[in-house]
């Protein structure tokens, strides 16, 4: 899919290429809500206390007497049953609300808000956000001849450019994000400005998938052994995978078979000057 791009300040730009898996995705109220509640969550402090029974101010004189009045027999005035007594479960300062997100659920949500702000009319891709000074007035001009209206305005780039930030700040109604703290919460303002190259970036990390590490075969499962046998504790996971000749950038597949050796018992791994190295069947303590 393609999305027209303006100048900051107005104007055509050309377009940017977005892959339909991001911009045109089917609206999923569900998901958006659970990982929107999710970051609410997260972001939520623990600062409230109650008192338990232990902890409230009370009286220890003995409510009424122990035989007699026909009631069953009185506790103390802290109970929780009792008015001004403590709480049975208190909330705490240190309670901790958080929600874990999985990846793959927090790209989807953000793809589905913003295919379907794109739907709505409701994101402006510009060529680039810069000021040549910080200026309020001047910034509020860009944006009238952009034709850029709504309370509130999210600014969205791939980093915090400072005099876009000082032009922007005495703006009530707009707010400058950074692309690595943006949240599908924030993508529910009334207009986005966001940058061609923070859209492309945002689009490659919401429709990257998963990629499975490759198995290395026997040949370098008994290579990578031999090499820690011959110098069993000098070497690290990133020197085996070169010296066997592990291609993938990670090292992601020497990683897996290191650890599957590690689990047979045959090395074993320590730290050494802060890097960690194999050694040869087990270390004697």
């Amino acid at each position: 899919m393609e999305i027209p791009v303006i100048k900051f300040g107005g104007g055509s730009a050309g377009a940017v290429e977005i892959p339909d898996s991001f911009a045109a995705r089917k609206y999923n109220g569900a998901l958006v809500h659970q990982v929107v509640c999710a970051n609410f969550a997260n972001a939520r402090e623990g600062n409230r206390a109650q008192k338990t029974r232990a902890e409230v101010s009370h009286t220890t004189r003995k409510l009424f007497r122990q035989k007699g009045s026909g009631r069953a027999r009185g506790g103390m005035s802290s109970s929780p049953i009792r008015r001004g007594g403590g709480r049975a479960f208190p909330s705490r300062p240190d309670e901790n609300f958080k929600q874990k997100i999985p990846r793959r659920m927090f790209r989807a949500a953000m793809a589905v808000v913003f295919s379907q702000m794109l739907r709505e009319n409701r994101i402006a891709v510009v060529d680039v956000l810069a000021m040549d000074a910080p200026k309020t007035r001047e910034f509020a001009k860009h944006l009238t001849a952009m034709k850029i209206s709504g309370r509130p305005i999210l600014l969205v780039d791939t980093e915090i450019d400072e005099k876009v930030a000082l032009s922007a700040r005495n703006l009530p109604y707009v707010r400058y994000c950074p692309l690595n703290a943006l949240l599908p919460a924030d993508l529910g303002a009334d207009k986005i400005v966001i940058t061609g190259r923070a859209v492309k970036l945002c689009a490659e990390y919401c429709c990257r998938t998963e990629r499975t590490a490759p198995k290395l075969g026997k040949e370098k499962e008994d290579a990578a052994l031999a090499l820690i046998k011959a110098e069993s504790g000098k070497l690290s996971s990133a020197e085996i995978a070169g010296k066997i000749g592990d291609e993938d950038s990670t090292f992601s597949p020497t990683c897996k078979m290191l650890a599957k050796l590690q689990k047979r018992g045959e090395i074993c791994p320590a730290k050494l000057a802060g890097k960690t190295v194999w050694f040869f069947g087990k270390i004697k303590s």
